[in-house]
């Protein structure tokens, strides 16, 4: 008999605080701030910058999902009982149905916005047009293009879904990963993942699944090691993680290694995905970060982090410039104020809306995704085709 894993809502919390890196990152680009304005250059600095770096972020997203994935098929609970059995077609669809329900209604409500409410503001400072999506007409080929999700190119209205196109891909692999992790040692998973990003993977992105399933398959020899270390060693160790996350930053940012032929940028997603093994691997390990990320406001955040990674881009295209508008036509034009106030909108709304998407959408899409396949997996028992 198996026994699914009970779900870990601080490493949700976790998903949460990189959902809000992400919205964070986004809106401080609303507007082309100053270069001179202290407001803004101080979150360039190392360090200071890790709750504006979405990208990183986004190294963070797919490490959990890695170790979140894997986990129920690759963990034993107690002595007789055994992983979750692995069946391909269920694992898809649940999977397909989480990501992909709530995207199309974000996308639906993206589509009737840009064409029936969407205004351009003239600002001052002035916006930035770094999404052009929202600056042009949206087509109907182009609109039915972005509903497969895992096609890019072309006129995208959710121009962040580049990610969960890869998620998708990535999903599709997962099970080979559990399948190696099952049978062979956990070093020819890691030495195939790094020819992968050697000679393969052009951008990286894909490491990061590898790190996270490594994770679930060793988590709790990983605990068990970290645990009967000095609390020097801990904390020497939880730095450690911290620059090897942020080193894509230092390296890319600080140092400018983008364009090194030694030094490509997404060798830089392979060690930011060994500091955020290392941070979660920390945070199984401490009770101290359990507790912090146990808080309520930050899991409240982790279970709604899909929904704010989907809407905050619809917030900041949207809602932010005609908050920049409004404090315009009453005569503010500081950066002092406008600065502050462009996080504080673009995060309060967004994650507003993101609470009714997610009871009203997100919990739905799951429901349906586990009554689906529970349907499926029943039929093709009785019919003797499945144990």
């Amino acid at each position: 008999m198996y026994h699914q894993p009970k779900r870990i809502e601080f490493l949700d919390s976790i998903r949460g605080l990189a959902a809000m890196a992400v919205l964070l990152g986004h809106a401080v680009g609303t507007f082309d701030w100053p270069t001179s304005s202290h407001w803004v250059r101080w979150i360039d600095l190392p360090m200071l910058a890790i709750p504006f770096d979405g990208r990183t972020a986004v190294v963070m997203f797919f490490v959990l999902s890695g170790f979140v994935l894997a986990r129920p098929y690759l963990t034993v609970p107690a002595p007789g009982q055994e992983p979750r059995p692995l069946f391909l077609p269920t694992f898809y669809l649940r999977r397909w149905t989480r990501i992909w329900i709530p995207w199309f209604f974000v996308l639906c409500l993206s589509a009737v916005v840009r064409r029936f409410f969407y205004t351009e503001y003239v600002t001052d400072p002035p916006l930035l047009q770094w999404v052009p999506q929202w600056h042009e007409n949206i087509t109907w080929s182009g609109f039915f293009r972005q509903c497969s999700l895992v096609v890019l190119g072309g006129q995208r209205l959710l121009p962040q879904d580049w990610s969960l196109a890869i998620e998708l891909k990535a999903s599709a692999v997962i099970p080979v990963f559990i399948f190696l992790l099952r049978r062979t040692h956990f070093l020819w998973l890691l030495g195939l993942g790094i020819l992968h990003l050697i000679f393969l993977d052009q951008h990286g992105f894909y490491i990061p699944f590898v790190m996270g399933a490594l994770l679930a398959k060793h988590a709790d020899a990983m605990v068990g090691w970290l645990r009967s270390l000095g609390g020097r060693a801990q904390g020497g160790i939880l730095l450690a993680g911290v620059l090897l996350y942020h080193s894509r930053y230092l390296a890319v940012m600080t140092f400018g290694w983008t364009h090194s032929p030694y030094a490509p940028e997404k060798y830089f997603w392979g060690t930011a995905a060994v500091g955020c093994v290392i941070l979660l691997a920390a945070s199984l390990s401490s009770r101290r970060l359990q507790a912090i990320l146990n808080h309520f406001t930050l899991v409240f955040l982790g279970r709604i982090s899909f929904s704010i990674f989907l809407l905050h881009l619809f917030v900041i295209l949207w809602v932010v410039p005609f908050m920049g508008h409004v404090l315009n036509g009453l005569g503010i034009h500081q950066t002092a104020v406008l600065w502050p106030m462009t996080l504080l909108v673009g995060a309060s709304v967004t994650v507003g809306l993101a609470a009714l998407t997610y009871r009203w959408v997100e919990m739905p899409s799951i429901e349906f995704g586990h009554w689906l396949t529970a349907g499926i997996q029943k039929r093709l028992k009785s019919a003797g085709l499945i144990k």
